[in-house]
């Protein structure tokens, strides 16, 4: 598995960012092939608009994200990948944070360094997801036409899942 400060050269001195407005992070790509590490050019300086604004998408998608994976229609990835994007322009430390979490770090890290998911996640997102909309058809009590939309819109969700390209066991 990928530590977290393998894909982000992130200073390990926590003040030693502060003391240097101009240090920033470097994105680092992880080819899959060779497992070699490049830096990605990032911009020194953000302005503090900018930077706030990314700050501020990250914390929208995240709380969206968070949402997809209780409600059965949102999804939850696409929502976790552009809060990962926007911290990686605005804030390091929160992005090697949340490539270090326990629940949406390592699948954020194979999708960032290897361009994929594992079988295992894609099996247990189906599994949720086919979980989510029962429980919500049987609970809610969704006349026939909503349950077959939820239904139907829960089997677009599978079906983009497992065309998501899968990364082999390491």
């Amino acid at each position: 598995m990928i530590d977290a400060n393998q894909c982000w050269n992130v200073p390990r001195d926590p003040d030693e960012a502060n003391r240097d407005p101009r240090v920033s992070a470097q994105p680092v790509a992880v080819a899959a092939e060779t497992d070699s590490i490049s830096v990605a050019p990032v911009p020194d300086a953000m302005s503090v608009p900018r930077r706030a604004f990314s700050l501020m998408l990250a914390g929208v998608f995240f709380t969206l994200g968070l949402l997809g994976a209780l409600l059965p229609l949102l999804p939850a990835t696409p929502f976790l990948l552009l809060t990962s994007y926007f911290l990686a322009r605005s804030s390091p430390r929160l992005q090697a944070a949340l490539l270090r979490s326990r629940f949406v770090g390592p699948i954020l890290v194979d999708w960032e360094s290897r361009g994929g998911i594992r079988q295992h996640v894609r099996i247990k997102s189906i599994v949720i997801v086919l979980l989510a909309v029962a429980l919500t058809i049987y609970w809610s009590g969704a006349s026939l036409p909503i349950g077959l939309a939820t239904i139907g819109l829960a089997s677009i969700g599978i079906l983009v899942i497992l065309r998501l390209p899968a990364v082999r066991e390491a």
